[in-house]
């Protein structure tokens, strides 16, 4: 089962680490930095504002279909008329509720004009993380991979085109969300297609009851989505609508967030292999404690290299990605401390994964809420007087808070220890990595072969101190 789980990640990191990464710096990027100062901070903050209500679209049947479909996958030819069905009236659910708070934060004509189309976008997102949730399982691993990378694949060969093509005279802020809702309609088409050439249904089978039962066990999973999406994601909404400066505070957090949002696609992975994996094994009574650790410790070695790396060399970064547009050394700051959020996001992909493969709804509902009110609390306290380095402060301490305590509930419910071995060898990890970053910047005169030289020395570190195991790829377990 290991063996199965590095070698699926294998491939999802290639195929994402391949594409994902070029859309983030190569296309994202150039957009915030063509389009007028503050415009791209108000999409940001409009996106995130959609993504508040992207419960409605799901109501944890994403994650419930996943985690039910690998234990039962005879179920699936049943089931796919319902959530169909089910996801369409969501679909228009969402959209009214989107509207009624679009209407009662007070945004203007162009606000709703982009919320149409970034509504629009999270339904066709929606409908393709369904598709996805049938693969994965399935364990069709490498099939959800090359379609989880299909709508950004084409969205950079049309941004590709209309920025640097000479196409239209000025690029346009919305010209980049309608490529978007094109990439995912055919991404969303082309997944509807593969899932029904798994499976045989008939709309006939369609039962009222059955999507009533559906939604009703995956409520707990509803819940869950949606205060975990408030507690990550309401830091840019609220630094847009408290600052009267809010679009420029949000667009210089956007482009800090946007180094952790790229190296976000590894914990992601890791979540989206180990849901399926741990419900299976939790389903036939396995022990999940290797699994556990031993992919903890290989996202944790990623994590904290990533973050330190990135904090010794954030202004060098900055200004390669930026050049002067925005005040180097304060996004530099927000940047550095942002990164470190990844290493608890990280383990909370492991964990939080685990514990809801585990049906241990009702803590994780517990802990999320505890989540969203810290970090509203600390984002009301702390943005009026430190904008945009408040909002980072607030979400760096509810990550950690809340990461420690999945730990906690780990511990109580499936008894996972970390072995004092595994413990002293990341402590030493994690000053001997500082130790050669540090030294890294003094080697060349291009900080850009420093960082590689760091980077390097980091990996093997990490070889020397077992944090990368690659033995367990030959495990016959």
């Amino acid at each position: 089962m290991q063996r199965q789980f590095f070698s699926n990640l294998a491939f999802l990191l290639f195929v994402n680490l391949l594409i994902k990464p070029i859309y983030i710096f190569g296309i994202d990027r150039t957009v915030q930095v063509t389009v007028s100062e503050g415009v791209y901070g108000f999409y940001f903050a409009l996106y995130n504002f959609s993504l508040l209500f992207y419960i409605l679209l799901d109501l944890g049947l994403t994650q419930y279909n996943t985690r039910n479909i690998a234990r039962h996958p005879e179920k699936l030819q049943g089931a796919i008329p319902n959530f169909i069905i089910a996801k369409s009236g969501l679909g228009v659910l969402y959209l009214m509720v989107l509207f009624i708070g679009a209407y009662w934060n007070g945004y203007n004509e162009q606000g709703y004009y982009f919320l149409s189309l970034l509504g629009l976008n999270q339904i066709l997102i929606s409908f393709i993380f369904y598709c996805r949730s049938n693969l994965t399982a399935l364990h069709y691993f490498k099939l959800d991979a090359l379609l989880s990378i299909l709508d950004r694949s084409l969205l950079i060969i049309i941004c590709a085109i209309l920025l640097w093509g000479n196409i239209v005279p000025r690029f346009k802020i919305e010209y980049f969300i309608l490529a978007q809702t094109l990439t995912y309609a055919i991404a969303a088409i082309i997944g509807a297609m593969i899932i029904f050439n798994y499976t045989r249904f008939q709309f006939d089978r369609i039962d009222i009851k059955q999507i009533s039962k559906i939604l009703k066990e995956s409520y707990p999973l509803a819940l869950l989505v949606f205060l975990t999406t408030i507690f990550t994601r309401v830091d840019a909404v609220m630094l847009e609508r408290i600052l009267s400066d809010g679009w420029i505070e949000t667009e210089i957090y956007a482009a800090s967030y946007r180094l952790l949002d790229a190296i976000n696609i590894i914990g992601l992975l890791f979540a989206t292999i180990l849901l399926p994996m741990f419900s299976k094994m939790l389903e036939q009574r396995k022990n999940v404690q290797n699994l556990v650790i031993e992919s903890f410790q290989f996202i944790f070695f990623i994590s904290y290299s990533a973050a330190i790396m990135i904090l010794f060399y954030k202004e060098n970064i900055v200004e390669l990605l930026y050049g002067e547009k925005y005040s180097i050394k304060y996004t530099a700051q927000i940047m550095g401390l942002l990164m470190f959020t990844f290493i608890p996001i990280s383990g909370n992909y492991i964990f939080n994964t685990l514990l809801n493969a585990n049906l241990n709804l009702k803590s994780l509902n517990g802990l999320a809420f505890f989540g969203l009110v810290l970090n509203v609390c600390l984002n009301i306290y702390l943005i009026p007087e430190y904008k945009a380095l408040g909002a980072t402060i607030a979400t760096l301490i509810t990550q950690f808070l809340v990461f420690i305590l999945h730990i906690l509930l780990a511990y109580y419910y499936l008894k996972i220890i970390f072995p004092i071995k595994k413990i002293v060898f990341s402590i030493f990890f994690i000053i001997t990595s500082i130790v050669v970053t540090y030294y890294s910047l003094f080697m060349f005169n291009n900080w850009i072969f420093n960082f590689l030289l760091a980077g390097f020395g980091l990996l093997v570190v990490g070889f020397l101190l077992k944090m990368i195991n690659w033995k367990i790829l030959h495990s016959k377990h």
